[in-house]
């Protein structure tokens, strides 16, 4: 095979392959959208240390369980729970559609609360 051949060659192969990582892209991106991602329906704020109930939305889960703008998050599922990041990471543990534990400080008073993702 002649160089400009091989060169030919290769350049067929990585546009094939260029297509391809393409069209497999395309498909990720439409099974992520199907994807749901846990969400209490809080949003909370993080304030010395401690994560706080800043915004609760009245039709979400949190509210059905009890959670009040104000209420500060010690743990979930028995975690403890200092910033965003790391309730993300507990909520995604436990997963969408499931029972999560959150321990709450409420006006100094410890609450347990059973929030469904």
């Amino acid at each position: 095979m002649n160089r400009e051949s091989q060169t030919r060659s290769v350049a067929i192969l990585l546009f094939l392959l260029t297509v391809a990582a393409v069209v497999f892209a395309g498909f990720n991106f439409q099974s992520e959208r199907k994807i749901t991602a846990p969400d209490d329906g809080v949003k909370w704020v993080e304030q010395g240390g401690v994560l706080v109930a800043d915004d609760v939305d009245p039709d979400g889960p949190g509210a059905k369980a009890g959670i009040k703008g104000g209420d500060q998050l010690v743990s979930v599922n028995g975690q403890a729970v200092k910033n965003t990041s790391g309730l993300e990471r507990q909520l995604y543990r436990s997963g969408a559609w499931q029972k999560a534990t959150y321990s709450l400080v409420r006006q100094s008073v410890t609450l347990d609360s059973n929030v469904i993702l």
